[in-house]
């Protein structure tokens, strides 16, 4: 595991969570022999308010969870669509810190747990201390990193 990433990593651990949001749904899921829908959205796609309106209307509409993604300028490995979408969203000049205080904000009126896909670029760029405390501020449930070194991911930490 990287260096970087060891720290939040203890750190979380010795918060003493043991089941998480995300462990809670597979839980219950698996217990109704159900399978778990979790569509993807961009942040800010066309803006904030839309990225709001359609966490709370997929929430409604029963999703299992979301994952958020969270724009950044090289997602050429994510695929033509993200990469649109990411284009697009950057556009608006979003900042990480305008998305989760969107994400805070609407976070209680959505009841399904909530990821983001985030270029592991930015979370070594703002320190992965400050943005676990901040993903989980927001009330993320879990991050997926992509363009992470070998070993960045392979721990499954809670964050919540």
């Amino acid at each position: 595991m990287l260096p970087s990433l060891q720290g939040f990593v203890d750190r979380i651990g010795k918060r003493g969570i043991d089941m998480t949001a995300i462990d809670d749904l597979f839980v219950k899921l698996k217990s109704k022999g159900t399978k778990a829908f979790m569509p993807f959205i961009t942040a800010a796609d066309p803006n904030l308010t839309f990225t709001r309106q359609v966490l709370r209307k997929l929430d409604q509409l029963g999703c299992s969870m979301a994952e958020v993604g969270i724009p950044y300028s090289d997602p050429i490995a994510d695929g033509p669509v993200i990469q649109a979408s990411y284009t697009r969203a950057l556009a608006t000049k979003v900042k990480l810190h305008d998305i989760l205080e969107q994400i805070k904000l609407e976070r209680p009126n959505i009841s399904m747990p909530l990821v983001s896909m985030v270029s592991y670029a930015i979370i070594h760029r703002m320190g992965p201390e400050r943005f676990v405390d901040d993903a989980v501020a927001a009330g993320l449930a879990g991050a997926r990193l992509t363009h992470a070194t070998p070993g960045a991911t392979y721990a499954h930490t809670p964050m919540r």
